[in-house]
């Protein structure tokens, strides 16, 4: 069964959301979702959601960003070991209502290292991770990084 793309990641690539109480009933494989919302993606019965591979270029960079989704009902220990990956390819597990787990792939170690917000861009070191919405990572300045992070600590107090 094909989708056409429309919306953003799973909304955008026609996997309908499930109704509560229900389990989804499509697993994704291999599948690109570029942020232009022009890719078709492939879905197949399954119980859970990904991986679902994602491009977009790095603001005022001549580089992209590649990361992984997928969804499912609690964590995982690591992603999946048959992905097609290149060095800084993120990998993002989304489980429960919030929760989320990140992973950065190490071309020189040859394995997935966790990773979390503000971690530093092997490549560009200006750069910081941010995780603005759950499926959303994004490489951004350092210094966009710590105003973020003093915009945190006013909302709290």
């Amino acid at each position: 069964m094909s989708f056409k793309a429309s919306g953003h990641c799973r909304r955008c690539c026609g996997v309908p959301d499930n109704k509560p109480g229900t389990k989804s009933i499509y697993s994704l494989q291999h599948v690109v979702c570029r942020g232009d919302h022009d890719q078709m993606m492939v879905a197949s019965p399954s119980s859970s959601l990904g991986p679902i591979r994602h491009e977009r270029k790095i603001q005022n960079e001549n580089m992209y960003m590649h990361w992984y989704t997928s969804h499912g009902p609690g964590p995982i220990q690591y992603p999946p070991a048959d992905l097609e990956v290149e060095h800084t390819d993120l990998y993002l597990h989304l489980w429960g209502e919030s929760a989320v787990q990140v992973w950065m792939w190490n071309r020189n170690k040859e394995l997935w290292e966790p990773a979390k917000e503000g971690k530093a861009h092997p490549v560009l070191p200006r750069r910081r991770l941010r995780l603005q919405m759950r499926e959303e990572p994004s490489w951004i300045m350092r210094k966009t990084a710590t105003m973020y992070r003093g915009k945190q600590k006013c909302e709290v107090q």
